[in-house]
């Protein structure tokens, strides 16, 4: 399981709750993407500028943001 201490986004014209929720689609996503043996770490935090096509939902965002959460922890261990 991954542990999201904090997520700050800025992607115009996104709500507070519609940002709840993407929050939690990319832990979800994230975790499915952990490898079963994946030991647990402490990451103080990750910073990632990505681009997203003009439209794309939150199912597409998600996925694009916990994919690259994903290569940047499998670059620090």
């Amino acid at each position: 399981m991954i542990d999201i201490k904090e997520m700050v986004l800025q992607i115009p014209e996104m709500g507070k709750e519609e940002g709840q929720r993407l929050a939690q689609e990319v832990s979800q996503k994230l975790t499915a993407l952990l490898p079963a043996d994946f030991e647990p770490q402490t990451i103080d935090a990750i910073n990632l500028k990505l681009d997203y096509p003009n439209g794309a939902s939150r199912s597409q965002l998600s996925t694009l943001i916990a994919t690259s959460i994903w290569k940047n922890i499998r670059q620090k261990l």
